[in-house]
């Protein structure tokens, strides 16, 4: 695949998922992913409403402010710290979009520190320039200043270890509370 055509797809799957983090191409290995208990439940923050749904024993979907577009969330213990790894869900998502648009879009994955306490929910995404810095050959240059992990999902295993002994690897992140429903 020449360079043009590659730099065009990351661009895309960078603008799916937004954000100021570094999009990846591979996500956590099967064998990375655990259940986080207390997980589940409605979030607030401010200005965001998220909820978060098991839909089996290591993925969950999130709905951000009542959107129709979801995300599908792994959760990976590394070192003893939970690192989310997010992916726009196709079946809720893709649907909306151009199907000439869709055929340049290639899946990505996003990654964010998480730590939940009871019913506090922090969470950061992993600093783009951070991943720049320490990702070696596992990152990739795009659109001049922009990075794309495109390391196996052992290489994104050993980035995100590295990541959690560095605080200032993660932007400074949002506190959720879970809503509590009254019974």
């Amino acid at each position: 695949m020449n360079f043009r055509l590659t730099s065009l797809l990351a661009v895309t799957a960078a603008l799916v998922l937004g954000g100021c983090s570094t999009p990846s191409i591979h996500g956590f290995a099967k064998a990375d992913r655990v259940t986080l208990d207390g997980l589940d439940g409605v979030w607030v923050t401010d200005d965001t409403i998220t909820r978060i749904e098991a839909t089996d024993d290591t993925m969950y979907v999130l709905t951000l402010n009542g959107s129709r577009h979801t995300l599908a969330l792994a959760v990976a213990e590394i070192d003893g710290q939970h690192v989310a790894d997010a992916t726009l869900n196709d079946d809720d998502s893709l649907e909306y979009l151009d199907p000439i648009l869709l055929s340049f879009i290639i899946p990505v994955h996003k990654f964010a520190r998480l730590r939940l306490d009871g019913d506090t929910l922090e969470h950061a995404e992993l600093k783009d320039e951070w991943v720049g810095k320490h990702a070696g050959d596992a990152v990739a240059t795009f659109a001049e200043d922009q990075n794309l992990i495109t390391g196996s999902s052992a290489q994104v295993r050993a980035l995100l270890a590295k990541a959690l002994k560095d605080e200032d690897a993660w932007e400074s992140g949002q506190t959720f509370t879970r809503l509590v429903e009254n019974e």
